[in-house]
């Protein structure tokens, strides 16, 4: 957060959990009706200066932007791609950023594994923590995965372990 307050928002009590653990300051649940009056109440009315958004909720987020903010889009897990009235980004003069990481591999191929490089440096350092999901599945257990996926309950990085065959030969 480099020294920012998080606010962080989910739809569950089980991924607000999570977002204390990784050290969120204030936590909000989305699917509550007055969550945006409680960003502005926590920020003096200011608003927020970052919204990172993998859901898909941008136009609730409007709401809540700082003057000169940026919004981060970088998912629709919610299931929605949103239509965004653009007269809110001029009233608050935000920046508005899409991030496709994907798009990178055959937009900015020589910048990949740059990044890789970095990502990796920063987790040896121990300063990067990636968030997996509590529970490992099995390959027999891959439709139930898959399923906590779909639903919305899993949270992180959902893994799935194949079972290694020790008298495989290639």
């Amino acid at each position: 957060a480099l020294g920012g307050k998080v606010i962080a928002t989910a739809g569950s009590q089980d991924k607000l959990d999570v977002c204390k653990h990784y050290g969120a300051d204030v936590l909000m649940n989305y699917r509550s009706d007055d969550w945006q009056k409680q960003v502005m109440q926590v920020t003096g009315g200011k608003g927020v200066d970052v919204v990172f958004d993998p859901v898909g909720l941008v136009q609730k987020s409007l709401k809540v932007i700082a003057w000169k903010g940026r919004i981060v889009v970088v998912g629709f897990a919610a299931g929605s791609i949103e239509k965004i009235p653009m007269n809110l980004a001029l009233l608050k003069n935000i920046s508005l950023v899409g991030l496709h990481w994907g798009a990178y591999f055959k937009k900015e191929p020589k910048r990949v594994p740059v990044v890789w490089k970095e990502l990796l440096e920063l987790y040896q350092k121990g300063d990067l923590k990636p968030v997996l999901y509590s529970r490992i599945f099995s390959f027999e257990a891959l439709a139930t995965g898959l399923a906590a996926i779909e639903d919305r309950s899993s949270y992180g990085k959902v893994i799935l372990k194949i079972k290694e065959d020790t008298k495989a030969r290639l």
